[in-house]
């Protein structure tokens, strides 16, 4: 198919190096969101107005640790059709093809694709599959198919500008809205993959006949197929596939990845470090397919004493062979590796050996869609990595032998700092952010981690409370709430009874990690970074505010409120709608001053969020109205003069005990922010 498809190209096109790229202006529209009730939409354009945005990019092939950069001023792209649609991402996996790309593959076919379409090779952004939310779609798109305000998958082409950014522009045929049984980090692991399965099934195994290939109706039930290398990115989800359809499913891996693809419902499992692999299955009998998604190639079919009616192998010699050599020596070499590939395989009574590939067809994400949605189809996602660390996503793709997917999450928000915020935190050097912002991410703390210090604030809750809906407890200078006013709890007889050294080790570690966190989304330096008072747990319930302090639901900027604050996290302890309602975090942005929206985030045990403490992020919590609300505030400083240590509170020593008697004769005096201070 795709030998056909490349002399069609260079029938139609010519030469690559003679094709001149034109910019096409069809008629787009932004269109609004029909509803205000979906304050998130209209911020998402807010910033899409300002025309940059934040990716990962290279400027020339070689290796992902040299190429691959940060910019956090790429052009948000523009709709160039009446059928496309702006994506904001908010996860994206990093597929194998993404490296071989930065390393060069299939630059020829690709950058002559590019040209077609008035694209140019660099800077080029990779990433194929994304979840994200429509924020923008051209004139030609029904709101009966799709809205802004959508949540979606979808797949980007190979020779389109990726998804590893902020925002992605993909065609209508590319995007279905996302199955509804799917968290944004697994719907954005199948599509790249899925429809490389479905293609080599489908398309070119012919697994459903020609239903199967046109339509999203699946088939094969009966048939007997084979797959090499089921623990991969491709191999869990075609063995989900194939089970789904009622395939007698055999299947290959390593030793460690046993247990892995048998949990999947594959009862025919072979190592193949076994050397005796290889016999074992050829007993089983003649396979309709032998699928190769362990890259074996074409000549791994003749090495293997198996009989089959099709070796279909995903290791495609194509966009190499016109890489090395041309197009036209390329396409001879193709042709003369496929045509000798088979006619050994017949010599020894096999066989068709065929070449699958990637091909974003809508019947193929149709047909996902319904596995998906059936119950029949979940994808295995090895490692999740927050977005300020994609190189390090792509150094775990290059080391292969994956055990499912690689995903980046994007939970971030890009914004303009404040002036007065920016004018001050130039001054440090190492701690400037590459853009103000926010982020959520729920992969930075374990749950384990959160129970713990959930232990830690509920035993230091029982020695005080507030009289009103608001109670604090500082473990750095001792301020605990307790009715109308605050108390040291290092002074209470039974202090040494509170925290074990397990509570304040975990205390400790989960700053560092949080500290990291800060570090790696604002793209800082860790040292440039100092704990900062005040840095506390806070406990929400419904009681009638009694002070001042108790009413922490007025909106407020950190800064304003505390002048050490450079960076604000928070790290929720229970979940919302569960252990409480009411009590969600609620960031206020200005649009105008009759015109406000709000972003809102909502508490689940070991989220974190944090963000530039400016007045870019404005913000409040909702009054809690059921329940109690556990959350701890870790405040991040780039000025060294207000910095503090981590709690010295082993508490079987006097040191400690008269560390902090000495350092706050008032226990207060640090939590103090007036009505705002309790997030």
């Amino acid at each position: 198919m795709v030998l056909t498809w490349c002399a069609r190209w260079i029938t139609k096109y010519g030469n690559p190096r003679d094709i001149t790229g034109t910019f096409r202006c069809l008629a787009t529209s932004t269109v609004p969101s029909a509803s205000t009730a979906a304050p998130t939409h209209e911020q998402q354009r807010r910033h899409a107005s300002h025309g940059r945005m934040s990716g990962w990019e290279i400027n020339a092939y070689g290796s992902p640790q040299e190429e691959v950069q940060f910019n956090g001023g790429i052009r948000i792209p523009t709709l160039k059709s009446p059928t496309q649609l702006l994506v904001k991402v908010k996860a994206a996996s990093v597929n194998p093809i993404d490296v071989a790309m930065i390393a060069g593959y299939g630059a020829s076919v690709l950058n002559a694709m590019r040209g077609k379409h008035g694209d140019i090779e660099f800077p080029l952004v990779l990433g194929r599959d994304f979840c994200g939310e429509i924020v923008q779609k051209g004139l030609g798109i029904s709101s009966r198919e799709l809205e802004v305000g959508d949540e979606v998958w979808g797949v980007v082409p190979l020779h389109l500008q990726g998804c590893h950014a902020d925002y992605v522009t993909v065609e209508k045929y590319c995007l279905f809205k996302k199955p509804a049984n799917l968290s944004k980090i697994d719907a954005s692991a199948v599509l790249y993959a899925g429809l490389t399965a479905w293609s080599g099934l489908y398309l070119t195994g012919h697994l459903g006949d020609l239903l199967g290939a046109i339509s999203p109706v699946g088939g094969g039930c009966g048939k007997k197929v084979l797959v090499l290398g089921a623990s991969g990115g491709v191999g869990t989800l075609v063995v989900q596939m194939l089970l789904a359809e009622g395939v007698d499913v055999f299947a290959t891996c390593s030793t460690d990845a046993m247990l892995l693809v048998h949990n999947l419902g594959v009862k025919h499992l072979v190592d193949y470090n076994d050397p005796a692999h290889a016999q074992s299955l050829a007993s089983v009998g003649r396979f309709d397919i032998v699928l190769d998604c362990a890259g074996k190639g074409t000549d791994y079919a003749k090495e293997v004493p198996w009989r089959f009616d099709q070796y279909i192998t995903f290791n495609s010699p194509v966009l190499k062979n016109i890489d090395t050599d041309g197009f036209s020596a390329g396409m001879y070499h193709n042709a003369a590796d496929l045509v000798r590939s088979n006619v050994s395989s017949f010599n020894s009574c096999r066989g068709l050996v065929k070449w699958g590939y990637f091909v974003p067809a809508p019947q193929g994400i149709a047909y996902l869609q319904r596995i998906v949605e059936r119950g029949k189809l979940l994808p295995v996602v090895e490692q999740v990595f927050p977005f300020a660390n994609t190189p390090a996503a792509y150094e775990r793709v290059t080391q292969k032998h994956l055990r499912g997917k690689i995903v980046l999450e994007l939970r971030t928000q890009p914004i303009d700092c404040s002036r007065p915020y920016f004018e001050e935190i130039t001054k440090f050097a190492g701690c400037i952010p590459a853009q103000c912002g926010r982020f959520v991410s729920d992969k930075i703390v374990s749950v384990a981690e959160a129970g713990v210090l959930l232990d830690l604030a509920r035993a230091g809750f029982t020695h005080g409370q507030s009289a009103g809906g608001a109670s604090i407890l500082d473990l750095h200078s001792g301020a605990l709430s307790q009715g109308t006013q605050f108390v040291n709890i290092y002074k209470l007889p039974e202090a040494r009874r509170i925290f074990t050294a397990q509570h304040i080790n975990v205390y400790r570690h989960v700053k560092e990690k949080v500290q990291q966190a800060v570090a790696d989304q604002f793209r800082l330096r860790a040292d440039a970074l100092h704990l900062t008072h005040p840095t506390f747990f806070s406990r929400l319930t419904n009681a009638t505010a009694k002070t001042i302090h108790d009413e922490y639901w007025h909106a407020h900027v950190d800064k304003d409120t505390y002048r050490s604050f450079h960076y604000t996290t928070l790290l929720y302890l229970t979940d919302y709608g569960k252990d409480f309602s009411g009590g969600r975090f609620v960031f206020i942005d200005n649009e105008g001053k009759h015109n406000r929206t709000h972003v809102y985030i909502e508490p689940r045990r070991a989220r974190v969020s944090g963000f530039t403490s400016g007045a870019e992020n404005m913000h409040h919590v909702e009054q809690v109205t059921r329940g109690v609300r556990y959350a701890i505030t870790i405040s991040f400083t780039c000025d060294p003069e207000y910095a503090m240590a981590d709690p010295k509170m082993a508490l079987d020593d006097d040191e400690a005990d008269d560390e902090n008697d000495g350092n706050q004769t008032d226990p207060a005096a640090r939590v103090d922010g007036g009505s705002s201070s309790v997030p």
